[in-house]
């Protein structure tokens, strides 16, 4: 059961978004290499590396700040709630090689110091 006040897919009424000209709401349609680059960039800049769904969402908000929809006081949020892991078949391409190494201590030692070829 959902928390009280908090809408959920089955009952939020999405028709009456249109309905409301004191909101102001917008969103964007991203490509398949902007979402890639997007999840490089959450990764790179903070650390997390995100499923497709969060791709999306960084890449659309970046979209409409590129579009100017943002102003230099608003304040934007974006929810990132999947693991990367999850949709790694999203990336796989823009990724290097995983190296396989044993599983010895010695093995990932020597690969996190960049001693393997």
């Amino acid at each position: 059961m959902p928390a009280r006040g908090v809408p959920t897919l089955t009952t939020f009424p999405y028709d009456e978004l249109d309905k409301r000209e004191d909101d102001h709401w917008s969103g964007a349609a991203v490509s398949d290499d902007e979402l890639v680059a997007a999840i490089r960039l959450l990764a790179e800049e903070a650390g997390v590396f995100t499923e497709t769904a969060g791709g999306v969402t960084v890449a659309a908000a970046l979209a409409l700040a590129a579009e100017g929809r943002f102003s230099p006081d608003d304040e934007v949020v974006l929810c990132i709630t999947g693991n990367g892991l999850k949709t790694i078949d999203a990336v796989a391409p823009a990724l290097p090689a995983a190296p396989l190494i044993a599983p010895r201590v010695a093995e990932v030692r020597a690969l996190v110091q960049g001693e393997r070829a």
